[in-house]
């Protein structure tokens, strides 16, 4: 089955056992799979260290991280998977189809400046808890 220019959601989890130093190798490789399959990396999250809820592959710690790819070619995801599935550093991955309504909100977020905070809003609530009270 072939579609143009579906977008997915990578999210990973590495050895945790690796060092700071090691990681963005292993980050490089994992976005490499996802090339070499024809995927094109539209955005992506360095791995970070992280301790997991529970142990896996009796692991307590990992470092997590992610990409959005596009793939024209839907077949190749099941050889991204199967090569992510043999790599020995990645403990667990999922890949998502991302729906374009969220990838554009994510895209629009990410992009957009925060709000600066209002300078009255302290006296705005200290004037609506009088009220109440």
């Amino acid at each position: 089955m072939t579609d143009t220019n579906r977008r997915y959601e990578l999210a990973y989890h590495l050895d945790g056992t690796k060092t700071p130093e090691e990681v963005p190798a292993l980050h490089a490789s994992v976005e490499q799979i996802v090339t070499s399959h024809g995927g094109i990396i539209v955005e992506s999250k360095a791995p970070e260290a992280t301790r997991l809820s529970y142990p896996i592959q009796h692991q307590r710690s990992s470092f997590f991280g992610w990409c959005h790819f596009t793939l024209e070619d839907t077949d190749q995801l099941a050889l991204i998977d199967e090569a992510l599935r043999l790599t020995k550093e990645v403990l667990r991955h999922i890949v998502l189809t991302l729906d374009e309504r969220v990838a554009e909100a994510h895209s629009r977020a990410r992009s957009r400046t925060p709000r600066a905070a209002q300078p009255d809003m302290d006296a705005q609530l200290d004037s609506a808890m009088n009220d109440v009270a």
